[in-house]
């Protein structure tokens, strides 16, 4: 029941929520980076490398920058320009894949670009369990003082009927 333009609305909403937005961005960034070194270092070009990434990602609004991108590419732009002006990647991700063009390890940037996003997406994941925590114990707490309520106010309403 998910047309393709309502999955690229959702995908463009969850990708501006502050901590989900973050967390899918990197997950996504991640898996573009991880398939592009890997297409680099297997001998394939950048446009397939682009192209195949493209076919991994599960967020459309992603899969529409990283399209952008590669037609760029493919017309002769920088890839760390083309990168950047349609934010396909987060800054620190962007920031390691142009050090890598530049230093001439587009590859070994790309692997070390994919942990950066894995390790920002464990302490964004961390960080949202330590808040969600005391919000699951308040939640069960008004779940537990709901239910002893309904039991004493039950025990007091039959209480109150035996005195008729």
């Amino acid at each position: 029941w998910l047309t393709t333009a309502l999955r690229a609305q959702i995908s463009r909403l969850t990708l501006r929520i502050p901590v989900v937005g973050a967390l899918s961005w990197h997950h996504e960034a991640a898996a573009v980076c991880e398939t592009l070194a890997t297409m680099l270092e297997g001998g394939g070009d950048l446009i397939s490398g682009l192209e195949q990434a493209q076919e991994v990602l599960s967020s459309p609004e992603i899969a529409a920058r990283l399209e952008r991108t590669r037609t760029d590419v493919r017309t002769g732009v920088d890839l760390g320009a083309a990168l950047s002006e349609h934010r396909v990647l987060p800054p620190l991700v962007l920031a390691t894949i142009r050090a890598g063009i530049s230093g001439g390890d587009l590859p070994g940037a790309a692997r070390r670009a994919t942990r950066a996003c894995l390790e920002r997406q464990d302490r964004v994941t961390q960080r949202l369990m330590t808040l969600l925590e005391p919000a699951v114990i308040g939640v069960l707490a008004i779940a537990v003082l709901w239910i002893v309520y309904a039991l004493v106010s039950g025990m007091l309403a039959m209480n109150d009927l035996q005195g008729l």
